[in-house]
């Protein structure tokens, strides 16, 4: 009787299958209203001023980002050098 288990392991399995797809939680919902939180006073166009503040913003990110990376980089094949000249000293 060790394999009874198993089969109602299975059969529950199998019946909550059959609930999720009877339910609509993976199906795509049209948005039917534009009135989620959305006021006209918040989809007010940029200022010139404010595009670009948004964009240097961006960049000096961006920019951060890539020297983050490059350092990161360094330091990793620095290290792996240092490792591999260390187990050839060893051998």
């Amino acid at each position: 009787m060790a394999g009874g288990t198993h089969v109602f392991d299975m059969i529950k399995r199998l019946r909550d299958n059959d609930n999720l797809r009877k339910n609509d939680y993976f199906k795509v919902r049209k948005m039917t209203s534009a009135s989620r939180g959305t006021t006209p006073e918040d989809q007010r166009p940029l200022s010139a001023d404010e595009v670009n503040a948004i964009r240097l913003a961006i960049e000096t990110d961006r920019k951060k980002g890539t020297w983050r990376q490059l350092i990161l980089l360094g330091a990793s094949v620095l290290l792996c050098g240092l490792l591999i000249m260390a187990l050839l000293m060893m051998l």
